[in-house]
């Protein structure tokens, strides 16, 4: 079967965070050739995408606790992502390419599509390897370093190659109560390699990972195996692991299950002369700056879940003299506040 080409550009790629802390991402998408022709620059389409649930459509995939329907439905949401309808004032879309370019082409000819991603897209399952593990060449044992190289046979000795493994890693977030946390409260997710690679991303989507890279030893190729320290995570300004203690390896069908340092506090407002309930609302400001403001019931506490850890202030609506009060969460733990009321000063 002669096959023809129909290549595509995923181009522009973004990932922002919306007021209410959901994930959109989005690109354009554009038809550099086909056998019907290609979209002007201008013509590009521009699509969006719910980064959550194609992040969970995602792991129950790499889990395989994805059913049919499932399969069916990210299908459908990767198609309608790569083939979006024709753009306003546009002469083509990708799919009015598609159906034409299998009109053009003969009865026993195939059409193969071409995906020009960045980096941000190419962990999506276009293309699917149901593997989770992927080699690519890396050296020769010999100091040859071309990849493509004529080999005079018969050879004299045997000639090694040698292969670094890729596996595709997947990664939970859990509370110090093993409670899973919601991916859209991470802002920022770093971590470093053995070999002193840096990944700073904000992307939280399954990625292919280096396990074992080749290296030249005194009996010619070994295998060396890559591990990971997960540097930091911020929610909410503040990092919530201990820099390079939490460690892990990569291999088939890995996930990483990092635990973030995320607590209870339990604000308790008082009179400071007699101790009865004060106050009528509080307002929490977190370390990136935002507040957070509540209010008191009758017995003027309140408690906020899922802290990170940080420094925080609290400031007390209550008639008399009430400060701002700094804490510092580090544990699950209650924070009094203490007001000098009216009464207290005459």
């Amino acid at each position: 079967m002669r096959y023809h080409d129909m290549t595509i550009e995923a181009a522009s790629a973004t990932l922002e965070r919306t007021p209410d802390k959901r994930r959109v991402g989005g690109f354009s998408v554009r038809v550099l050739a086909s056998p019907a022709g290609e979209m002007r620059p201008e013509d590009a389409a521009t699509v969006s995408y719910d980064d959550k649930a194609l992040q969970l459509s995602l792991q129950q995939l790499e889990t395989r606790a994805l059913d049919r329907a499932g399969l069916v439905a990210l299908g459908r949401t990767l198609a309608g992502l790569l083939l979006p309808p024709k753009a306003a004032g546009a002469l083509a879309g990708a799919g009015d390419l598609l159906a034409a370019s299998l009109l053009a082409i003969g009865p026993d000819d195939g059409l193969r599509l071409r995906l020009r991603l960045p980096p941000q897209l190419a962990v999506l399952p276009w293309n699917r390897d149901h593997t989770g593990m992927r080699a690519q060449f890396d050296r020769w044992e010999d100091p040859v370093f071309e990849p493509v190289r004529t080999i005079a046979l018969p050879m004299r000795q045997p000639l090694a190659a040698g292969f670094d493994v890729s596996y595709l890693v997947a990664h939970d977030f859990v509370d110090p109560l093993g409670r899973s946390v919601d991916p859209a409260r991470i802002a920022a997710f770093h971590f470093t390699s053995s070999y002193g690679t840096n990944y700073e991303t904000t992307d939280l989507a399954p990625r292919w990972l280096r396990g074992i890279h080749v290296v030249r030893g005194q009996q010619g190729l070994a295998a060396s195996s890559v591990a990971y320290a997960v540097e930091s995570v911020l929610i909410d300004g503040a990092n919530v692991v201990n820099e390079s203690q939490q460690r892990f390896a990569t291999g088939p069908g890995e996930r990483w299950r990092i635990q973030l340092q995320l607590y209870s506090a339990r604000f308790v407002a008082r009179d400071a002369l007699f101790g009865t309930p004060a106050g009528t609302a509080l307002s929490l400001t977190f370390p990136d700056g935002q507040v957070e403001t509540r209010t008191l019931g009758a017995d003027a506490t309140e408690t906020f879940e899922g802290l990170a850890r940080g420094q925080y202030s609290v400031k007390l609506d209550a008639p008399g003299m009430a400060g701002i009060t700094p804490a510092a969460i580090s544990h699950d733990q209650e924070v009094r506040l203490l007001v000098l009321s009216y009464l207290d000063m005459s």
